[in-house]
């Protein structure tokens, strides 16, 4: 049975609650896996875009992906042609593998899919995330059947930006690296509050009592401190960083 809106939303926010005080990187890994095995991904990979020169194999932060592939991915230099990678990094949008046109795939990229085939994973969903350096990273889950129905997608989104955020949490906690400061104002973080119950800037401004243009104003300003590009990011950064809460 299809799941509604409300819960597929009650899923993310009890995700983002039970996982808000989790630090260790074995815990953290463990239920995200089992929030993706419920949406039938049976695999997932967190990895930071490797820089000139660096191989893929030094940029996971997590990968549960059978060995055998990890290593022919690595080892033939399949980032630089994969259509998926090439997809995000063009758009900064999620992904889901059955989004590809068939006609965007060249012969060589079509290995990349039919390993990942004989591995287990008929399709999958991959979610870019810019850093605050600038630099991009990909939660990239896929499965036999995986569920890529419109809010499954707006799920797995959120649980990928956040597990992301933690995975990077714990890699900095484990180097003794502080964590990055609360910088929203009062204003900032009661907007933003209103965004992550999926209020529009016009129902927001109701609520307050504001011009419509200021609250877009506060959205904008709050997306920049929060080094995000779109609400969703904004609000997963605001919760993460104990900005927001719901």
């Amino acid at each position: 049975m299809l799941e509604s809106r409300e819960d597929f939303g009650n899923r993310v926010l009890d995700f983002i609650d039970e996982m808000r005080n989790v630090e260790d990187h074995a815990e953290i890994c463990r239920r995200m896996t089992r929030e993706i095995n419920l949406l039938g991904y049976s695999f997932v990979t967190v990895w930071n875009m490797p820089k000139l020169g660096d191989s893929i194999r030094n940029c996971f932060l997590f990968n549960s992906r059978p060995r055998e592939y990890s290593e022919q991915y690595a080892k033939n230099n399949y980032i630089a042609i994969d259509p998926l990678v090439r997809a995000v990094r063009h758009t900064l949008k999620p992904v889901a593998w059955s989004d590809i046109p068939v006609t965007a795939i060249s012969k060589e990229a079509a290995k990349i899919f039919h390993e990942a085939h004989e591995s287990g994973a008929n399709n999958g969903f991959v979610v870019p995330i810019v850093t605050a350096s600038g630099s991009i990273s990909i939660f990239s889950a896929s499965g036999d059947q995986p569920d890529v129905s419109k809010r499954a997608r707006s799920a797995m989104e959120i649980v990928g930006i956040y597990s992301h955020q933690l995975l990077q949490r714990a890699a900095r906690a484990s180097r003794h690296e502080p964590l990055p400061q609360p910088i929203l104002t009062k204003r900032e973080r009661e907007i933003m509050t209103w965004v992550a119950a999926g209020k529009t800037d016009d129902e927001i401004a109701t609520i307050l009592n504001i011009q419509r243009e200021t609250v877009t104003t506060h959205v904008n300003n709050s997306k920049s401190k929060l080094n995000s590009t779109r609400r969703t990011h904004a609000v997963v950064q605001a919760l993460r960083l104990g900005e927001i809460a719901i």
